[in-house]
């Protein structure tokens, strides 16, 4: 399922096109319960899935998840031209 979209990134590497979304669903105004973050990459002018990172907040005594976005960083972290999304996110 996919929640609320909260940030979305873009970025152009040797890969090609890439949009990250990073989305979180929303149980009540204090709480999120579920993160999902996508990554998708522009194929012959079309979306096309390249992975997710799913987490949910029903592990033992957590009451909420959410972005970390101001952590998050897109670097090319090895030298080769292919950006690396490092994504951060907490519990409560």
């Amino acid at each position: 399922m996919l929640g609320n979209i909260r940030k979305t990134y873009h970025y152009v590497d040797h890969s090609g096109e890439h949009y990250f979304l990073l989305t979180e669903e929303i149980k009540n105004e204090e709480k999120n319960t579920k993160i999902k973050a996508i990554n998708v990459v522009v194929v012959n002018g079309k979306a096309v899935l390249d992975y997710e990172i799913n987490d949910s907040s029903v592990h033992g005594g957590e009451t909420g998840i959410w972005f970390w976005s101001r952590y998050s960083k897109f670097e090319d972290v090895t030298h080769e031209g292919v950006i690396t999304p490092v994504i951060v996110y907490g519990t409560k």
